[in-house]
């Protein structure tokens, strides 16, 4: 999915390619190289003989391990992307378990390392199976590669990640509840309070249950002991008979070669991931609260399940939980060609997350999206990510002609060019009807979301109240943020309007914004941005770095319909010297009576207003400066505020709020408009802010947007004027726009 608006809101910052590696000569014979990062992880390369900077790069990414890859090797396509001038890199990553919270970092500096050696390279391809499938994914749609992808080739991918390590939590709570008070048949616990996680010290080197570890050989033991798995059928018990029926009806798992994988997967992965300081640091990113397990059962066995009743319930920490989403899923927004392909009868990472990738790389509206081709082989016997030799070839080659020549290929051309290879019938098994949406598995019911959705938006003014003097304006661009994490890809701006830190900043204004994307119950900005350098109203260049990031969640009762009560925590990390910390914040404003700016903008509300109020606007021919207009109507009674950003005439930030807003013939008419000063970013005294008159401001409407901006400074050297205004955020398809002149 294309983010048109990346290129028009005042706010973005473009990610600077590196600088160009000197020439080099091209090398004389292949080369292997191995090397250790800033990041202390182990890279390595192949680099074919002739390969100049400028030729083209493989990035290999491996699947998932509970070992540290000391070692890593080059994916089983290597030879051949040799021979077709390739070179082929990879990373061991830093950590072990799920790779996902430090891969992108490690592959930078894979990278930084590989092009200080050869030089820079050209198209870089990103190539991956299962976990490693879902970190290629995501380096497509990463700042740090923006520009740098030309084509990723993701295999079997767990594109929706936080849902399958939820699929693992699952059946440790399913199993648990199932096998309480089977002497002998408890899976290993941690230390509370989330004793279900198992402390890393007891955590094995290998998932293998038939492995010789002690843990190993404890929870094989145990599961024998609860579901007979690793008996002959003839030597289970009934109880154990019956007990494996439930565990495979209430997760889906038929095949009991996989029940042991993720059963090693909801033990001793399940703990790495809660435990390891580099993920969720011992707190929990799991919530089940809402689940219904018996939903998973045919309607007469739900019905007399007492499977929920008897299923231990945990509250996940929001903002792990956040993190978790941010990290492991793929989000649909990367701009290079993706080629996905995907086993049939996958129980580990079931079939059911292309349905998910095709979800997040399809546009609102339905159709397909010209970046995706997601495929499945059909198998006879179960796999996970079992592709013959012709189907890995024929995907790849497949990739990289539609990168060549722009033609996107169907799923019936990949099995014919796998059959035209001369490969037999049955290592050709992509599948094209089985590829359909209709054939895919819809995602198991104990996954569904887990929290019910609210109409509530969280469009609108932010505050905390132990701050009152600075701000947060937070605007919907696609649709209200919903805590049942939606498929699509949902975006926010945020405008943070403050002070400068310390002393010497003199309680100056400043404003940071920045471009976040919806994780759950809220969301994050990866990319805060300060922007410096302006004039008041004057077509001056202005700079644009990035300080920092931001993350918000939501808090609100399930159903709630008042706006006004959603509360929200924000948790900020700045650049070296910015320092981070957490906000409290409550809403002063909500923005069109609760909707969002999509729904408002579509609805056939008769409001005059309706188009221009929520709505981000630039000045014609002015970088980096602009006004947000929110509007809230409560009993038939409108509250508008309007936010300036920008800077004063000597270029130091300025923005600037009023209230009010009175409709005067085609005019919004701002007396009283404020600047203020005073206080400090990092020791915040609301006492000290100044609110200063500044003037007044009118803004000029027509057919519902605002067309110009009218002001009269106080200060002389602003003087008075007009300047002519441009929605940035463009009106939704269908607005309704009859009688908008009537202002």
């Amino acid at each position: 999915m294309r983010f048109p608006l990346l290129s028009v809101l005042l706010l973005v910052l473009s990610a600077a390619l590196p600088a160009a590696a000197p020439d080099a000569h091209a090398q004389s014979a292949e080369q292997r190289w191995q090397a250790t990062t800033s990041g202390g992880a182990v890279v390595v390369a192949r680099v074919p003989a002739g390969w100049r900077p400028g030729d083209p790069l493989v990035v290999v990414n491996r699947g998932y391990s509970l070992d540290v890859d000391d070692d890593p090797g080059l994916g089983p396509l290597v030879d051949l992307q040799l021979r077709q001038g390739f070179a082929v890199a990879a990373s061991g990553y830093r950590t072990r378990g799920w790779a996902p919270y430090v891969a992108l970092d490690d592959n930078a500096l894979l990278l930084e390392a590989f092009e200080t050696r050869f030089g820079r390279a050209g198209p870089v391809y990103a190539v991956g199976g299962s976990m490693g499938g879902l970190i290629s994914l995501r380096m497509g749609e990463d700042r740090r590669f923006r520009g740098r992808i030309a084509g990723v080739y993701a295999l079997c991918p767990p594109a929706d990640g936080a849902r399958a390590w939820d699929s693992g939590f699952d059946l440790r709570m399913v199993y648990d509840a199932t096998c309480a008070g089977v002497g002998g048949g408890e899976l290993l616990t941690g230390s509370p309070p989330i004793d279900w996680a198992m402390d890393l010290s007891d955590i094995p080197r290998t998932l293998d249950l038939n492995g010789d570890s002690s843990a190993a050989l404890r929870t094989a033991a145990r599961v024998t002991q609860c579901l007979g798995v690793t008996l002959p059928p003839f030597l289970r018990t009934s109880s154990q008979r019956g007990r494996l029926a439930q565990v495979q009806a209430l997760t889906g798992i038929r095949d009991e070669r996989f029940l042991l994988t993720n059963l090693a997967y909801a033990t001793f992965g399940l703990g790495e991931l809660v435990r390891a300081a580099d993920k969720a640091a011992g707190t929990n990113p799991f919530d089940n609260r809402w689940t219904r397990y018996a939903s998973a059962l045919p309607t007469a066995d739900a019905a007399a399940s007492t499977i929920d009743a008897r299923v231990r319930r945990v509250a996940a920490d929001r903002f792990t939980r956040q993190r978790l989403l941010e990290v492991s899923n793929a989000q649909g927004f990367g701009a290079a060609p993706v080629l996905s392909l995907h086993t049939s009868g996958d129980e580990l990472v079931p079939a059911w997350h292309q349905r998910q990738l095709r979800a997040r790389y399809r546009a609102p509206a339905g159709g397909d999206t010209p970046t995706l081709v997601s495929a499945i082989v059909t198998e006879a016997e179960r796999s996970h990510c079992a592709f013959s030799r012709a189907e890995l070839e024929t995907g790849w080659n497949a990739l990289r002609q539609w990168v060549a020549d722009g033609r996107r290929p169907t799923v019936a051309e990949l099995r014919q060019r796998c059959l035209a290879t001369g490969a037999a019938a049955g290592e050709c098994r992509i599948d094209p009807v089985a590829s359909t949406d209709a054939a895919l598995p819809a995602v198991p019911a104990p996954l569904q979301p887990r929290r019910p959705a609210t109409a509530v938006s969280r469009s609108g003014i932010w505050f905390d109240p132990t701050r009152d003097g600075e701000g947060f304006v937070i605007e919907e661009l696609d649709r209200t943020l919903e805590p049942t994490e939606n498929p699509f890809p949902q975006r926010v701006v945020v405008y943070w309007y403050t002070y400068a830190a310390g002393a010497a900043g003199g309680g100056a204004q400043r404003w940071f914004s920045g471009l976040g994307l919806a994780q759950g119950d809220g969301f994050v900005v990866d990319e805060l941005i300060e922007v410096t350098g302006g004039r008041f109203l004057a077509a001056t260049p202005v700079r644009r770095a990035r300080i920092g990031r931001l993350e918000v969640v939501f808090e609100e009762a399930a159903g709630n319909t008042d706006p006004l009560a959603v509360t929200a925590r924000l948790r900020y990390a700045g650049a070296p010297g910015e320092g981070s910390g957490e906000l409290a914040l409550r809403r002063l404003l909500a923005s069109r009576d609760g909707t969002s700016s999509a729904a408002r903008e579509t609805s056939a509300v008769g409001d005059p207003r309706a188009g221009a109020r929520g709505s981000i606007y630039a000045f014609d021919g002015i970088d980096g400066q602009g006004i947000v207009l929110q509007e809230q109507v409560r009993g038939g009674v409108p509250t508008r505020v309007l936010t300036v950003f920008g800077f004063d005439a000597a270029g130091a930030p300025l923005w600037l709020s009023a209230a009010g807003g009175v409709a005067v013939d085609g005019r919004l008419v701002f007396d009283g408009v404020l600047a203020t000063r005073g206080a400090r970013f990092d020791a915040f005294d609301p006492a000290a802010v100044q609110r200063i008159p500044w003037g007044r401001i009118e803004l000029e409407v027509a057919d519902c947007e605002v067309v110009g901006f009218r002001w009269r400074a106080n200060d002389p050297t602003l003087g008075e004027g007009r300047i002519g205004a441009t929605r940035a955020v463009p009106a939704a398809a269908g607005a309704a726009r009859t009688g908008c002149g009537a202002l």
